[in-house]
């Protein structure tokens, strides 16, 4: 599982914060049968951007549903 690097999504996000700050959270969906390897790879992904600081600007931690 990987995240789109591309850093001008990240600068997008950076904006839209200082305009308005908001929580991010991300909506797993995926079928029944692998949902736990599923949220576990993006977890993990989600961490690697985390320490990479690429969403250091936000007042929360990103959150997974």
């Amino acid at each position: 599982m990987y995240f789109h690097l591309e850093v001008g999504f990240f600068k997008m996000l950076r904006m839209v914060n200082e305009l308005r700050p908001f929580k991010l959270v991300f909506l797993l969906e995926v079928p029944h049968s692998s949902r736990v390897e599923a949220r576990r790879e993006f977890a993990g992904a989600l961490d690697w951007v985390i320490a990479e600081g690429l969403l250091d600007f936000l007042d929360f931690p990103p959150t997974i549903r």
